[in-house]
């Protein structure tokens, strides 16, 4: 675990030690839990047929499951957290919406956006 290194390293004890063992326990199953609904979730996923290119972390539980995608579009498959989700017009990114560029009624990441604005035109003038 993360933290426990963390804490260990810089504190020169293991954080197990310090927590109650009955609180450690509960966050051990919480855990434990987590990852259990994700390997459901990597499942339905699979079944839509969505590969990890096609999902971006939740910003609700950390878990890479969100999709613009599938059976549950803008839906989280692990919490269910409803988030509406952006596609780069170009490059196909996934973006929370708000993490968008907007230009000629378009959605752009910022990459592509940049690329369209500056470097496209340029070479276009040139003939690169």
């Amino acid at each position: 675990m993360i933290s426990n290194d963390f804490h260990g390293k810089h504190l020169e004890e293991p954080l197990q030690d310090v927590i109650d063992d009955a609180l450690w326990q509960r966050g051990v199953i919480i855990k434990e839990y987590g990852e259990e609904l994700y390997r459901r979730a990597k499942e339905r996923l699979e079944a839509d047929a969505l590969t990890d290119d096609a999902v971006i972390t939740c910003p609700k539980c950390g878990w890479d499951a969100l999709s613009a995608w599938g059976e549950q579009q803008d839906r989280c498959y692990v919490c269910g957290h409803v988030e509406h989700l952006v596609v780069c017009e170009r490059c196909q990114k996934i973006m929370l919406f708000g993490d968008h560029e907007e230009h000629a009624d378009k959605k752009y990441c910022r990459d592509c956006l940049d690329y369209l604005t500056d470097d496209y035109w340029y070479e276009q003038a040139h003939g690169k």
